[in-house]
């Protein structure tokens, strides 16, 4: 019998349904690992920020890892929200493994047994319950949205061009001007306008006195087409406005709660 095999048996000995046992790689560690599912079903103060499953797992799975140093993840959660209080209902697969004494414990992220099954619920829960996992939350929910909206508002419209080759094709304005670069002597600036093609005149001396002059005169009123200069600068103003609202949300729901505490 194999130790994985083992290791389900002592579960099943201990009452564990098999449908809440299963076998895992650790991405970090490489090896095969038995893992128990835990559902606590918890009450919390009712949350006004929307609540979004994949970050919500992302942030439980960072809590249980990088704070209390278990081998846990999140790998799914049922939430119901009410007018006071909301719910939820999460799946959380730990690694275990089982005593000689038949007591089960907890894995490390180094594969070592650092607590008992039981310790592992009452640390979930109390994880649950503390509002600085739900800022935290809220802040990844924060920083997400703001990323698409970044990225949607940043995003550099797309050109359409001929290579060299008379392929058509599209890309950046930089890949749009450097493709014309290519092409012609001479490129407008402002919306890429090219003339004094380069298989035809050696050098830009050699283009026609007339195509100098249409290029001229085509770039005293050609519309600027290039993307504005103010993107930089909008992706800051809302990436400090993010951190901004976070700082406010846990000046005004966290860090008073903490001195009522201490005054008690």
């Amino acid at each position: 019998m194999s130790c994985l095999e083992y290791a389900k048996t002592r579960l099943t000995e201990l009452g564990i349904p098999s449908n809440r046992i299963r076998t895992r790689v650790n991405p970090l560690t490489g090896q095969t690992l038995t893992y128990v599912q835990g559902r606590p079903l918890t009450t919390i103060d009712h949350q006004t920020t929307p609540f979004n499953p994949d970050l919500f797992k992302q942030e439980l799975t960072n809590q249980m890892t990088s704070q209390s140093g278990v081998d846990a993840y999140c790998d799914s959660v049922t939430y119901i929200q009410g007018i006071v209080s909301d719910t939820v209902y999460p799946s959380v697969w730990a690694a275990v493994g089982v005593t000689a004494s038949g007591q089960l414990m907890v894995l490390g992220s180094d594969g070592r047994l650092i607590m008992g099954w039981d310790d592992f619920i009452i640390i979930l829960t109390t994880i649950l319950t503390t509002q600085g996992f739900w800022v935290a939350v809220a802040l990844v929910i924060t920083f997400a949205i703001v990323y698409v909206v970044v990225g949607y508002l940043t995003k550099e419209p797309q050109y359409n061009f001929t290579t060299p080759s008379d392929t058509p094709s599209s890309g950046s304005w930089t890949e749009y001007i450097s493709n014309q670069n290519t092409k012609y002597w001479y490129v407008c600036s402002k919306d890429g306008f090219g003339v004094g093609e380069r298989t035809t005149y050696a050098s830009a001396s050699d283009v026609p006195a007339d195509q100098i002059a249409l290029f001229n005169d085509h770039c005293n009123s050609a519309p600027d087409l290039k993307p504005p200069d103010w993107t930089t600068g909008l992706l800051m103003q809302i990436v400090y406005a993010a951190l901004a609202i976070g700082g406010i949300y846990i000046a005004v729901k966290v860090i008073p709660p903490l001195f009522s505490e201490r005054r008690e």
